[in-house]
């Protein structure tokens, strides 16, 4: 299966939420050679996963882990997905809205899911948001640019009109390119490209100006954020064939 499967997290979100045993499993998605479990991180169990987040800026975190029979390569992919869902979260926030991980593939080629905070400050809140792929052939994260040819080449074949296909926002439907987002795709700098080719305790600045990518069947998805949006961000959705020749990978 070469493939990603979805997942809709809709119905997850009030079990989760309700769930207030400490870092239990709430439901568990199977797929075709591991599951998917959601698990949830309460203030009286931060210190036991070594954790030192004040208590006064959450209630809840939920993070998830896989299970397969193979037990060191699922200790491998566990300890690689733990710390990316919580290497960038730290005490300078503010006090941020539970976050529930967004499935975006899950097959025996790439697990790929975007984890989101909305940090509430004075009179607005701040979405933060890093997308995870795993490569789950071998057990490691992958960034943007192991996946394609980040350079000069590449930016200009995604700004060509009909690469970028589609754009979203967070819960909508898919909108086609309006002008307006046609100068924002050629506008796009390079430095959005390195950006999701760097974890996020490389970027050394605000982390809702990050952006992100994660994958979906047949499909890039570039999360692009500047400093004006401090609480959304563009979804540029890319199809695979048109950037063939960029892949350092076979298709998905």
């Amino acid at each position: 299966m070469t493939g990603c499967n979805y997942l809709n997290n809709s119905s997850l979100e009030n079990d989760l939420l309700e769930n207030n045993d400490n870092n239990t499993t709430s439901q568990t998605v199977e797929t075709d050679n591991y599951s998917i479990s959601f698990y949830s991180i309460f203030p009286e169990n931060k210190s036991v996963l070594g954790l030192d987040w004040e208590d006064k800026f959450f209630d809840s975190f939920v993070y998830i882990q896989i299970k397969t029979d193979n037990k060191e390569f699922r200790t491998a992919v566990n300890k690689e997905l733990f710390t990316a869902q919580v290497s960038w979260i730290d005490n300078d926030l503010s006090r941020w809205e539970p976050a529930i991980p967004d499935i975006k593939c899950h097959s025996s080629r790439y697990l790929s899911l975007l984890t989101r905070i909305n940090d509430i400050v004075s009179n607005h809140y701040d979405c933060i948001e890093e997308g995870i792929t795993i490569d789950m052939k071998t057990g490691k994260r992958v960034y943007l640019n192991d996946l394609v040819e980040v350079n000069d080449a590449f930016l200009a074949r995604i700004k060509e009109d009909g690469v970028i296909i589609a754009y979203s926002e967070d819960n909508l439907d898919d909108y086609e390119l309006n002008d307006g987002l046609k100068r924002r795709v050629s506008e796009l700098p390079k430095d959005v490209l390195d950006q999701c080719s760097m974890a996020v305790p490389e970027y050394n600045f605000s982390l809702n100006t990050k952006s992100t990518f994660f994958v979906e069947p047949g499909k890039l998805i570039i999360n692009y954020k500047t400093s004006e949006m401090y609480n959304y961000a563009l979804q540029f959705i890319i199809d695979i064939n048109m950037i063939e020749d960029f892949l350092k990978v076979e298709k998905w």
